[in-house]
C-alpha cells in the first residue's frame, strides 16, 4: 500500500515539510487520505506563504526517512 506521502504526491496535491513532518492542504481529498491511512495525529496550521489551512502530519515525509536510510546503509 502506498504511503500517505505517495498518495498525496500521486494526487498532485500541495506538499511541503519541516524535517520529517509532512505538510498538506486541508481539503476533502486529503481528509479522506488521512482516514485511509488511519492518521489521527495531524494538527492544522495556517500556511504563511499560501495563506491556506494545512495539516501537519508528524513523521510522514518519506524523503526525510529515505535520506536517513541511505546514510545508515553506507
Amino acid at each position: 500500500m502506498p504511503s500517505l506521502y505517495q498518495d498525496v504526491l500521486a494526487s498532485g496535491g500541495y506538499i511541503a515539510n519541516h524535517k520529517s513532518d509532512l505538510y498538506i492542504e486541508v481539503n476533502d481529498a486529503n481528509r479522506e487520505l488521512l482516514k485511509k491511512h488511519n492518521i489521527t495525529t495531524a494538527t492544522t496550521f495556517r500556511n504563511q506563504v499560501t495563506g491556506k489551512l494545512c495539516y501537519d502530519v508528524p513523521f510522514m515525509f518519506d524523503p526525510f526517512w529515505e535520506s536517513k536510510q541511505k546514510k545508515l546503509s553506507r
